[in-house]
């Protein structure tokens, strides 16, 4: 398959900066584990249809264990939902303990113990890399963010994990393999939250405002998407945050998507970094 092709060529590569790493695409590393804190900003999901980037996982389990009810997700990277599926399956197939260490620390040994329960492109991939490769050389060529802080989930505990085993069968959920902008006519059900990290930090300010515009008719009458993460700010003002995410938003005509700048929204919360004072901001857009 593809998928195991395109991950041999990686590490079977001699140059650890591959050409595919300049630009998110279907091929670029994933990441191991957020580097946003979700659980300062996923709250009151009981219940809820949701949609999200496929990323490391995390917005999935963190979902799944805040109540959703459904979780779908997207993702141009073709691994990412590779990645994603072993997550869940760890905690479905191992027992709680195991599943903890294993998403904290993975090791070939814990692999063995739930991999045949993996589909087949995830089962080939993964084989591949366990069977042919140490942990260190994994993180190295397939991860883009190698630290897991945990502190960032609201599921890296024996009571959450028990709780997302519980949940696995009931909650609906399929994958969407697409870029963002194919997205909005691709999806067959309206969502009352949909989380897109940080993909506005790397587009164009006016063609993503766009596509948020379009994007939204996928919302509940009280939805709402989470569309930017900035860093370390110092503020709760819009037009700043805005800017410390991508530059080219201090660049575009506001009155041209002033339906969307009266609806957006600045929510402060505790830094991704775990540093004591650091703070950051989500910046949302209800319906």
């Amino acid at each position: 398959m593809e998928e195991l092709e395109q991950i041999k060529k990686r590490f079977e590569s001699k140059n650890d900066a591959l050409t595919q790493d300049v630009s998110f695409n279907e091929w670029h590393r994933i990441y191991r584990n957020t580097n946003e804190n979700l659980a300062g900003y996923m709250k009151e999901l009981e219940g809820k249809k949701v949609l999200t980037v496929a990323a490391s996982g995390d917005y999935k389990l963190n979902a799944i264990n805040l109540g959703a009810v459904v979780v779908d997700t997207f993702d141009i990277n073709r691994i990412a939902p590779l990645y994603q599926e072993l997550k869940v399956k760890a905690i479905q197939y191992l027992d709680i303990e195991s599943a903890l260490q294993f998403l904290y620390e993975m090791d070939k040994e814990t692999y063995k113990e739930f991999n045949s329960h993996l589909s087949i492109t995830a089962k080939e991939v993964f084989d591949y890399l366990f069977n042919n490769f140490s942990i260190n050389q994994i993180y190295d060529k397939l991860f883009d963010h190698g630290r897991c802080l945990r502190s960032n989930n609201t599921y890296f505990n024996g009571v959450a994990i028990r709780v997302i085993k519980e949940k696995l069968e009931e909650v609906k959920s399929m994958h969407y393999s697409c870029n963002v902008y194919s997205l909005p006519y691709m999806l067959n059900r309206t969502y009352d939250t949909i989380y897109l990290s940080n993909i506005s930090q790397y587009e164009d300010a006016s063609k993503y405002l766009s596509f948020l515009r379009t994007l939204r008719h996928s919302l509940t009458d009280d939805g709402k998407i989470y569309f930017g993460y900035s860093y370390s700010t110092t503020t709760d003002d819009l037009d700043t945050n805005l800017h410390l995410i991508n530059g080219s938003y201090s660049q575009i005509d506001k009155d041209s998507f002033e339906d969307l700048y009266k609806d957006m929204d600045v929510e402060i919360i505790s830094g991704a970094s775990g540093n004591v004072g650091d703070i950051d901001a989500v910046i949302s857009l209800k319906k």
